[in-house]
């Protein structure tokens, strides 16, 4: 099998977690998927020197404990984790959180599709982005 993608996604609803799973599970082939359900696990699990850091990792802003934008800030400033891609997956339009999210170095912010099938689509469109992305060594 192809060295596939690794993609973290972090988001605290099971519901959003499992939409991720299913627009997700049609390239399989090309991508392996992670999931954390808040904050405190995405750093652990990003910590944890027995498992490979992600290539590409997708952070909703608002869960309960660490949210997303304290993740990002987090992963900025560990040597070992800064250089990881982060991008937001939220249903928040506010310019305010967009604007900090860039402030803390997010590399995209994505508005979340409100049905499966234009959340099927964005899941294709950025895949598709990614996986033409050279990959970093897995430190």
């Amino acid at each position: 099998m192809p060295n596939r993608m690794r993609v973290l996604v972090v988001d605290d609803s099971p519901a959003d977690l499992m939409l991720a799973q299913v627009a997700l599970e049609t390239h399989a082939d090309r991508v392996r998927l992670t999931t954390a359900p808040d904050g405190e696990a995405a750093l652990a699990h990003l910590r944890d020197p027995e498992q490979p850091l992600p290539d590409l990792i997708l952070l909703d802003i608002n869960m309960p404990g660490l949210t997303g934008l304290q993740v990002l800030s987090s992963i900025r400033h560990d040597p070992a984790l800064c250089h990881l891609p982060v991008g937001i997956l939220s249903t928040s339009e506010s310019q305010t959180n967009i604007l900090d999210a860039y402030d803390r170095q997010a590399s995209f912010y994505i508005v979340k599709a409100p049905h499966l099938s234009e959340l099927m689509q964005m899941f294709e469109r950025l895949i598709a982005f990614w996986s033409l992305t050279p990959r970093l060594p897995n430190w």
